[in-house]
Parts: C-alpha cells; sequence; structure tokens
C-alpha cells in the first residue's frame, strides 16, 4: 500500500508541474507579442525627415522593422486601412505645437485602433520627432498586448470630432470619450504651413551663341522659396563664369571670356512624391571680356562690353534628404544690336553677329534650409 500511495503523489505532482510550464509557456506567449511591420505616414510638406525612422527604430528591440513615408495630405485610407502583420500610424499636424497620432492594426477578423494627441515644442524640430517616437513605441506595445484600443466604428466617430473624416448624417450621437487624450477640443485639422526656405547651389552649364562659339563654365545660385497653394515660389539670383573661348570673326581672332548675372522670379510645383517642375523668367546682364588679336577690332567699349539679357528657363528638380539635383533647359534673349566691326579708312566692316536667342543647358544642385 505504501509503494501505491508513493506512485500515486509522485504521478500527482508531475501532472502539476507540467500544468504550471504550461501556463508559464502561456504568459510568456501573451508578454512577448511576435515583431511585427511598423508603417508610419507623415503627413508633411517638409521634403523629409531623415533622423524619424532611426529615432524610432532606436526604441524597438524585438526586430520590429520600421518605415517612415511622407503624404501631403491626410485621407481615410491613411488613417483606417489595416494590413496582417503590419501596424499602420499615421502622424498628422494639427499646429505647431500638437500633432495627432492614429493607429491601426489587424487582429483576427476585426481591426483595433488608437488615438493620441501629442504636445509639440515647434512642429518637427528634433525634440518634436523625439517625442513622436517614444508615443509611437508605447501605444505599439499597448496595442500589442491588448491593453487598449477600439473598433473601428469608434475610432471614425472620434475622427469626425476632431474634423480628420467628413461626418456623416447617419452616424449614431458620438459616445463620450475613453480618454484625457482625445477630450480636448481642438481646430479641425489642416496642413502644417509650409515654411519660408534658403537656397544655395552650384551648377555647370554650356551655352550656344553662334559665331561666339560654344561657352560653358560653372556656375552658383541663391534664392529663397516661398510658401504658395499651388508649388513654391522661387526667387533666384545667378552667377555663371563662361570659360575662355577662341573664335575667328573675318580676319581677326577674338578671345571672349563672359560674366552671366541673372535675377529671375518663378514657381515650382511638385510633379511626383520627391520631383518638382520649376519654371522661372528673369533677366540681367552678361559682361563681355574681348580680346582680339588686331586693335582694329571695336565693341562698345574697348576691352568690355555690358549686354542686357532676358532669361526664360525650365528645369526638373529630384529632391532628397540632403541635396537636391536638377537638370534646367534656358533661353538667354540679348536685348540690343551686338556685333564685331573691322574698322577702316573708308568706314566699318560688320564681320560676325551672335545669336540674339542662346539656348543653355545646365546641370545644378543646391542646399535648402528652413528660414
Amino acid at each position: 500500500m505504501r509503494a501505491w500511495f508513493r506512485s500515486f503523489v509522485t504521478a500527482c505532482w508531475l501532472l502539476r508541474a507540467t500544468a504550471a510550464h504550461g501556463a508559464l509557456s502561456d504568459a510568456s506567449t501573451i508578454a512577448s507579442p511576435a515583431p511585427e511591420r511598423l508603417l508610419i505616414t507623415v503627413v508633411t510638406t517638409e521634403a523629409a525627415l531623415p533622423t524619424f525612422e532611426q529615432r524610432v527604430s532606436s526604441w524597438f528591440s524585438d526586430g520590429t522593422q520600421v518605415t517612415v513615408v511622407l503624404a501631403r495630405e491626410v485621407t481615410p485610407e491613411l488613417i483606417l486601412t489595416t494590413a496582417p502583420g503590419e501596424l499602420r500610424v499615421c502622424v498628422v499636424p494639427r499646429d505647431s505645437t500638437h500633432a495627432l497620432v492614429t493607429f491601426a492594426t489587424q487582429q483576427a477578423e476585426d481591426s483595433r485602433h488608437l488615438l493620441r494627441d501629442v504636445r509639440l515644442r515647434d512642429g518637427f524640430d528634433e525634440l518634436g520627432l523625439e517625442r513622436l517616437a517614444s508615443v509611437i513605441h508605447s501605444a505599439a506595445m499597448a496595442l500589442r498586448e491588448g491593453v487598449e484600443g477600439a473598433a473601428r466604428a469608434d475610432a471614425e466617430r472620434d475622427l469626425e470630432e476632431l474634423g480628420l473624416l467628413p461626418a456623416t448624417d447617419s452616424a449614431p450621437p458620438s459616445p463620450p470619450p475613453r480618454s484625457a487624450e482625445v477630450t480636448a477640443p481642438r481646430r479641425p485639422a489642416r496642413r502644417k504651413a509650409q515654411r519660408m526656405s534658403w537656397l544655395l547651389g552650384a551648377e555647370y552649364g554650356a551655352r550656344a551663341r553662334g559665331a561666339e562659339a560654344l561657352g560653358h563654365g560653372p556656375g552658383a545660385l541663391l534664392g529663397l522659396q516661398l510658401p504658395s497653394a499651388h508649388g513654391s515660389i522661387d526667387v533666384v539670383l545667378r552667377a555663371q563664369a563662361l570659360l575662355r573661348s577662341v573664335f575667328d570673326a573675318g580676319p581677326i581672332r577674338v578671345s571672349l571670356q563672359t560674366t552671366a548675372l541673372r535675377a529671375a522670379v518663378g514657381i515650382e510645383p511638385e510633379l511626383a512624391p520627391g520631383w518638382f517642375l520649376q519654371a522661372l523668367l528673369g533677366g540681367g546682364v552678361d559682361f563681355a571680356r574681348i580680346h582680339p588679336s588686331s586693335r582694329q577690332v571695336a565693341a562698345s567699349e574697348p576691352g568690355g562690353q555690358w549686354r542686357g539679357a532676358g532669361e526664360l528657363a525650365l528645369g526638373v528638380w529630384k529632391r532628397t534628404a540632403h541635396l537636391d539635383f536638377g537638370v534646367q533647359a534656358s533661353c538667354s534673349f540679348l536685348l540690343g544690336d551686338v556685333h564685331y566691326t573691322l574698322e577702316h579708312d573708308s568706314g566699318e566692316e560688320r564681320l560676325i553677329t551672335p545669336w540674339p536667342v542662346q539656348p543653355a543647358l545646365s546641370l545644378q544642385a543646391r542646399f535648402w534650409g528652413p528660414l
């Protein structure tokens, strides 16, 4: 009997240990949800937020894949659409000191949603991005563990109250808010105002001048970008040094070096994400330093000539996190009768005339930053 009793006690202990081990395994599975993809969409007119993706990734140590994309405006799809194995986050600036962050994830056959109202200091500055990264991490953990989250219908009602979704006539009365983070009344969402930016760049271009031969050389540009409803307004100052060229003007050999100074204003609408079209209208002067091989060649002023010029330009820019790269085609229109003459005792002989319309092509790169 004693042997049977000992066997019975041993079996009960083994069953209890097995049940406890299974309970610990289940608790471990609940406390440590599997890593997933984290897709963050930031609604902004900024060209890039180069450090934001790294800031968010630094908060996750479980293999979560973080991707940050930019959008120009908020849509229902951005803040409500879900996908299996993916947590979607949308950051919508309310003004320079507040941003609304929405979360959407697919769980079983239903979706779960969460809203966070985040206080910023000055828009998407360094402190603002770090604050957003912290809030995104804490909310993602709460959704994964099932601590927080609401059904889609509840999220739609909250978003309608905040002005991010159009109100529907058939929508039932909204229930009282569930948390203090969405109870404070806010103004309707609007796009973050684009700031005025400075431009600083370099270029290398070539200009066809006809009888004066091809001119080419480096240049520099300085400008401002002003916000507008249809694209940035550009105000640009450019200077280009066309390197020395040598050509024949009748019997005379001429060496020419030109400095082109231009001021222009135009518009820069967006063609596609990261791509911009630039159209400019301006004018300025060309200062031509002329060195003939004979004193018989005359210009309006010996050794130098100022030439007025108008200019039309059309370019395409690719914007990256640190630099913009562009190609620009332009036409300079010489204002006045520019020509070379040879003096004789009996008078002047007209030798050559540069093209009055001179097409050009240049490759450009520029830095930019907010003022």
